[in-house]
């Protein structure tokens, strides 16, 4: 708790030398929580996109976590396009996950927060990404 800079150790440690493919891109997708509550949203970007390219989130239901961090992130970041992006491929590639991803936005204070300030993108996620976003 507070010290991100050994929680950054650790789950780059775990995810160079894990020879389990999943407790690795676990290491990474934590290792992206790490950046964003940092605020570094670059490089919690570039930790959530290497875990869904990995393919374990097509058979491992933990890693549907990655796709909504990564959207979330780009939300942060300013990167509106590519976080409608990904929620639509979270529901196309998920649908049986959609309320459960529902549950997980609306406990994202901070993510309902931006939304808020950011009314285009919230308009735009609400039309381009209705069964998440709808009214």
């Amino acid at each position: 708790v507070g010290r991100y800079d050994r929680a950054r150790l650790e789950f780059r440690r775990v995810y160079r030398e894990g020879s389990d493919p999943v407790h690795r891109m676990m290491a990474l997708q934590f290792l992206g929580n790490v950046y964003s509550s940092g605020g570094d949203y670059k490089r919690a970007i570039e930790c959530y996109e290497e875990v869904v390219a990995s393919g374990l989130v097509d058979v491992e239901p933990r890693f549907v976590t990655s796709l909504v961090n990564l959207a979330v992130s780009c939300a942060k970041a300013g990167l509106g396009d590519r976080c409608i992006r990904s929620f639509s491929e979270l529901v196309t590639r998920f649908p049986s996950r959609v309320e459960h991803v529902r549950a997980l936005l609306a406990r994202k204070q901070a993510f309902l927060d931006l939304l808020a300030h950011k009314t285009d993108l919230r308009d735009s996620l609400r039309r381009q990404v209705p069964g998440l976003f709808a009214a």
